[in-house]
């Protein structure tokens, strides 16, 4: 998966340089499997900027700071290019729950 490769790429990555929580991780994978339930965003975006945007909202979400450069670096992604995907995967967690998306909730509910 991406979101592996962007925060742990070269043993050095974006986890330790911006001393993110496996917690936190965790909320980026939710997020991205949650994704995996919206046609437009799995064939209109490509799966690196989903997983550099789910990032980068993680990030917002639990206010870290100090890591947009290093998401740059690992993603190749700057925040701009990233922010329309961020807002979008933000819309969608505040929709009302769907059915479809239990598993999903339950599969993530205990971390």
């Amino acid at each position: 998966m991406f979101i592996e490769i962007i925060s742990l790429s070269e043993n050095f990555g974006l986890v330790q340089v911006c001393q993110v929580t496996m917690p936190v991780l965790t909320l980026g994978r939710y997020i991205l499997e949650m994704a995996l339930m919206e046609y437009r965003l799995n064939v209109e975006v490509s799966e690196s900027l989903l997983a550099a945007s789910a990032l980068l909202l993680t990030f917002r979400l639990k206010d870290i700071e100090g890591w947009e450069r290093t998401l740059e670096f690992y993603s190749g992604y700057s925040v701009e290019e990233c922010r329309p995907t961020a807002k979008k995967l933000h819309k969608m967690l505040l929709r009302p729950r769907h059915e479809m998306r239990k598993t999903i909730r339950i599969k993530y509910e205990h971390q």
